[in-house]
């Protein structure tokens, strides 16, 4: 053969071995070779050969930028900078997720970056000044993300990342090895502390909410992170600790200062009289009680209309020693003529002090079946009324009202010359003071608004009721009003029958024409009472209309406002027994700056931030009714701006009534705005506030709802809103005057947390060291 022939053939066979050249390790058998001798791996794998796996994704815990993917010496948000990676199959971005719009962000730095950078309004929204701009915000980028003006993009943080970035990725098996706290196959979860320890059950954020009174947790984490639910007795974030037993604190009550225990009335009632063959009621129910530490426990059958001595020796049977023996008092009320046509008991618990969650009665055995009954002809399962409520008197751990005020005050009926005299409302009336003890008085109660530089008078103090002037002959019944900020205080018997008779809270203005003060209470006015005041502030719930951050009265004759916009009262009416109240319109924080509050104000406004409700706020709601100040207004003027009349259960069984003898403080549980419906039409029921226990008193009455034009002029809607007021009040917890006085070991001894055992301080003795004792020194 020639030599050229054999050159030439050696110069084809090595352009066939080019031409078959492999990938990197025959892309490891889970890819395709293509262009370039490059890889293109199959779902799941990645790396130069496709040798390494992907691991599982899950929403990100924390977001992390990722740096200059395509290294050309910038950081992008927009678009995004990779194609068709392995492991970001839609591309990513190398910043943080941004998290508002693009013309939202730019309107607050657009002026800086025409300056700065040269760049045109035309070139606000092009990919070119993205590129340029976003990377000189990044110092500003978190207030930039919550302080926009614009239009928020939702769901853009905590966006998926491998292993959730909680992890590292074990590439030869694609599993995430979680770092310590987060578990799951993406470590998309944040585990649950030492397995609560056992004493516990790890549940989600969303479960947690909906555990407590129904509330509702939809953020990113709704189903990521975990925290213990600990069983009862127990707590600390892994259920490891044992709580001790609650007591009084025996100091608290040595002087004038008596104990507010739990005190529940339990009622039944039925309409026997009008099914003239029914002969009674005959079965039996049970009561199910919550301990200090949230356990439930429920009794043996009760027979119906029991005698106070078999209730109590029931309550007593209760295991664990949860109702010591001796320590419920029970008083036994029930119709004289036809003893089955309401019953009622009033237990309190002297020695289970604290909150407790509300008592239920149950009607129904284990198949669902009633076991209370009428009987007679006219028989039928169940009752008309089985309810538990309070009337005022209710446990709790904090006294917020430390500040005695070292004098003591009577009451008297409201009289006045005015042809509709407030006697009417309900409302009372402090007897003579001399001018010594009144000085006295004021000056104790001192500022009601938290801002001491508007305080009047030798004194100090502020007044509590409305601003503004009134005329004509209604002057009298609009001061009695209480204002944006009254007084509340707790009067305590001068002669109490005994240490757990409990405090009444009132709220307490001063009427400036008449120079006295009148409270919302229906106190016994056959007795005297020491009044202990607050550093806590009440202000009462309300909208803004002029946006001038103060409450002003209209009072139908007088444009006392400043601009023509007339205030308006936060109102609410609900069902009796019911424990939800229907407001007039959203004063949720959630919605501030929507329909709670007035949208002119600024979002930094510090009153804007302080004039809406949440969870765990407290809200005091006396037996008031009103004329919606201008609200009800039709064709006449009508004034109803006092209070409800003292006795303000509206049965027609007159021996049956209850009063309110102490304003009611109740806790929010739950706050939303439901879907509108066709009641909704009729009267407004989306604006809900969940309590933590129910009014007893009947709150239903509505009047028609009404709107202000843009002139100020008052038009009627179709709609109806409660007509009662309610208030905010907010605890100062920092204050000398607040102190614990229901906590574990009674603060007279350590809690030993592993054992759940008080040790007593010298001088105490007792399980829970409420006792004093010369012989434990």
């Amino acid at each position: 053969m020639k030599p050229g022939l054999l050159l030439r053939l050696g110069a084809l066979a090595g352009a066939a071995k080019l031409a078959v050249a492999e990938c990197p390790n025959a892309c490891s058998g889970r890819g395709t070779c293509g262009a370039y001798d490059m890889c293109t791996c199959y779902s799941g794998y990645m790396a130069n050969d496709c040798s390494e796996r992907v691991c599982p994704f899950g929403l990100a815990h924390v977001d992390s930028p990722k740096g200059d993917l395509n290294m050309d010496n910038e950081l992008q948000y927009r678009p995004a900078v990779i194609e068709g990676s392995q492991m970001y199959k839609d591309g990513t971005s190398e910043l943080f997720p941004i998290m508002a719009t693009v013309s939202s962000v730019l309107a607050r730095h657009q002026a800086a970056a025409h300056e700065s950078m040269n760049i045109q309004p035309a070139e606000v929204t092009s990919s070119v000044c993205l590129n340029r701009i976003f990377p000189l915000l990044r110092s500003t980028q978190q207030r930039v993300y919550h302080k926009v003006n614009g239009t928020i993009i939702d769901n853009t943080a905590h966006y998926y990342m491998e292993c959730s970035n909680k992890g590292l990725c074990d590439r030869t098996t694609a599993t995430c090895m979680c770092f310590a706290g987060y578990e799951g196959t993406s470590c998309q979860r944040a585990s649950c502390p030492n397995d609560c320890s056992g004493h516990g059950v790890c549940k989600t954020n969303r479960e947690l909410a909906a555990d407590d009174h129904d509330n509702i947790y939809e953020l990113w984490d709704a189903d990521m992170s975990l925290a213990c639910h600990c069983d009862a007795g127990y707590g600390s974030y892994d259920c490891s600790e044992r709580m001790c037993p609650y007591g009084i604190d025996p100091l608290f009550i040595d002087d004038e200062n008596t104990a507010r225990i739990p005190e529940w009335t339990i009622r039944f009632e039925d309409e026997l009289d009008v099914g003239a063959s029914s002969t009674g009621v005959e079965g039996t129910w049970r009561l199910r009680f919550n301990d200090v530490f949230g356990e439930d426990w429920v009794t043996n059958p009760i027979p119906f209309n029991t005698t106070c001595t078999d209730l109590v020796a029931e309550l007593e049977a209760i295991p664990n020693d949860v109702i010591d023996e001796g320590t419920v008092q029970c008083l036994h009320k029930h119709d004289e003529v036809t003893p089955d046509l309401w019953t009622k008991y009033m237990l309190s618990f002297t020695g289970n002090p604290g909150v407790h969650e509300i008592p239920e009665i149950l009607v129904l055995d284990e198949s669902g079946r009633h076991t209370l009954k009428k009987t007679g002809a006219d028989a039928y399962t169940g009752l008309d009324i089985a309810v538990v409520y309070d009337t005022g008197i209710t446990g709790e751990f904090y006294d917020y009202f430390m500040q005695k005020c070292s004098v003591v005050i009577g009451v008297t009926d409201f009289a006045t010359t005015v042809a509709d005299n407030l006697e009417h409302y309900g409302l009372v009336q402090t007897t003579s003071i001399s001018s010594g003890t009144l000085r006295t008085l004021k000056e104790c109660l001192g500022d009601s608004n938290g801002v001491s530089t508007d305080n009047v008078g030798v004194e100090n103090w502020d007044y509590g009721g409305p601003t503004g002037h009134f005329g004509s002959w209604h002057e009298t019944i609009l001061e009695a009003v209480p204002g944006q900020f009254p007084h509340l205080v707790k009067l305590v018997n001068n002669a109490p029958e005994s240490e757990f008779e409990g405090g009444m809270y009132t709220i307490m203005t001063w009427h400036q024409e008449d120079e006295h003060f009148v409270l919302s209470a229906a106190v016994d006015s056959s007795k005297e009472y020491q009044v202990f005041a607050t550093d806590g502030v009440l202000e009462r719930v309300w909208y803004d209309s002029d946006t001038d951050g103060e409450f002003e009265m209209y009072d139908g004759y007088n444009d006392i406002t400043t601009n023509g916009l007339h205030d308006e009262m936060g109102l609410a009416w609900w069902d009796q027994y019911g424990d939800t109240i229907y407001t007039s319109r959203d004063f949720s924080c959630e919605n501030a700056g929507t329909k709670g509050v007035d949208p002119v104000f600024s979002e930094g406004s510090s009153y804007l931030e302080n004039n809406c409700l949440e969870k765990g706020d407290f809200l005091v709601i006396p037996a008031f009714t009103t004329g919606v100040e201008s609200k009800n207004m039709t064709g006449d003027i009508s004034y109803e701006y006092g209070m409800y009349p003292n006795a303000v259960y509206t049965s027609t069984l007159e021996h049956a009534l209850d009063t309110v003898n102490s304003a009611g403080l109740y806790e929010i549980k739950k706050i939303s705005v439901e879907d509108y419906n066709a009641y909704s039409n009729v009267t407004e029921d989306r604006f809900q506030i969940k309590l933590d226990r129910p009014i007893f008193w009947d709150g239903s009455d509505t009047s028609p709802n009404m709107i202000e034009d843009d002139e100020g002029n008052l038009l009627q809607e179709s709609t109806k809103v409660g007509i009662r007021q309610f208030f905010r009040f907010t605890p100062d917890m920092d204050s000398a005057n607040t102190a614990e006085w229901v906590a574990p070991c009674s603060n007279r001894g350590l809690c030993d947390l592993t054992q759940g055992l008080c040790t007593c301080f010298a001088g105490y003795t007792n399980e829970n060291c409420d006792t004093q004792s010369a012989l434990a020194i």
